[in-house]
This record gives C-alpha cells, sequence and structure tokens, in this order.
C-alpha cells in the first residue's frame, strides 16, 4: 500500500499475515507470538492497549518474566509519517553513536522509552510461522508447513523433538503423573544450583 513499509526476515509463514497487519487500522504495527519454550531472539511487552513498552534482547532476558513475553514475528509496517519523524532519525542517531552493525529492533527499543511510542501489538492467535536462523528450524518449519498427509511421518522423524511443537498432544509420551510430589519439586527447586552441579548424593 502507498505509504506503507512492511519489513519481514528470514521467515516462512501464512500468506494471511500480511493481510492481517495490512488492513488493520493502527498504522505502526508489529506482528507478535505468545512467547513457547522453542523461540529464541528479540521479545516484547505489552500493555492492556497492546503498546509495545519494551523490547526484551537476549542479554535482558529472564526466565521468571515468560509469562509477560510475546516474540517479535519479524514483520513490521510503518507509516511514511513513522519512519520520517521517529524511525529513520533515531536510526541515523544510533548508528552515529554504535556503528551500523547492529539490529534494527534495537533502535524500536529506544522508541519504545518514550511517553508516545505510537507502535503497537498485533498478537497472533494459531497462524503457522517460523523463523529460520539454522538447518535446526529449516526442519521444524518443513514440519509445521507440510501438507497434511505428510506430518505424520515428519513428526515422527523427530526422535523425541516434540517440545518444539506445543500445541502437539503426544499420547505415547510415558508420564507418571504422581510423582514427583509437589514437596520434592519445591525442594528440588530450593537445591537445583547444588543438584545440578555437584555429584549427585544417594
Amino acid at each position: 500500500k502507498q505509504d506503507t513499509l512492511l519489513i519481514e526476515s528470514d521467515l516462512i509463514f501464512e500468506d494471511t499475515l500480511f493481510h492481517k497487519i495490512l488492513n488493520n487500522p493502527y498504522p505502526n504495527l508489529a506482528l507478535v507470538a505468545k512467547y513457547e519454550p522453542w523461540m529464541d531472539g528479540t521479545m516484547v511487552r505489552l500493555n492492556t492497549e497492546n503498546d509495545i513498552i519494551d523490547f526484551i534482547s537476549k542479554k535482558t532476558f529472564r526466565y521468571a518474566d515468560i509469562d509477560d513475553y510475546y516474540k517479535t514475528v519479524n514483520i513490521y509496517k510503518f507509516s511514511k509519517e513513522f519512519l520520517r519523524n521517529s524511525y529513520v532519525p533515531f536510526l541515523e542517531a544510533y548508528s552515529k553513536a554504535l556503528g551500523n552493525n547492529e539490529y534494527y529492533e534495537q533502535v524500536l527499543r529506544v522508541i519504545a522509552l518514550l511517553d508516545k511510542p505510537d507502535l503497537k501489538a498485533l498478537p497472533l492467535h494459531g497462524e503457522k510461522w517460523y523463523e529460520i536462523d539454522d538447518i535446526q528450524d529449516l526442519s521444524n518449519a518443513e514440519t509445521i508447513f507440510a501438507e497434511k498427509e505428510n506430518q505424520l511421518v515428519c513428526y515422527q522423524k523427530r526422535y523425541g523433538g516434540y517440545w518444539r511443537f506445543p500445541s502437539l498432544l503426544d499420547f505415547c509420551y510415558l508420564v507418571n503423573p504422581f510423582f514427583p510430589s509437589l514437596k520434592m519439586k519445591k525442594e528440588m527447586r530450593a537445591n537445583f544450583d547444588i543438584l545440578l552441579s555437584e555429584y549427585p548424593s544417594g
């Protein structure tokens, strides 16, 4: 669309995602997905109005806060006004101060700290997407986007890697719902560093 810039990176995604972000009335949007264990990279925090209030880098990532995190899908929509008045000026200043070898989302992180950042998040609800950074990611994406008749075969090649597909129910997975007890789990959490790094006791 005229006066609109879309940015995407090394992604595979449903075509409907472009339509979803373009047809949204807000001029400046970032597609985001609720955090899941397989996700890596930049996270964001949102307020109740879906304003992006903080960008969380890998250095500032905290597992204690994952319930509040959304992963950036790396598809953005920016208006001409936002680019001219906010993003490009901050990008030029950021480049002069820190050089050209920085992520573009670092500039958005600075803008998000302003009183009126004018950058909304558009959370996804079940749409398929995957970010591909290595051969493992490519294999996962090929599984998610496989034709329905081939998907079971793709999953069966995972050899226990089902944790990357949180929506998948594995009815062959062996579990004991009665062990460990709640008290034992609390004791293990309290002694996690010792259990992990020292020779185990009897």
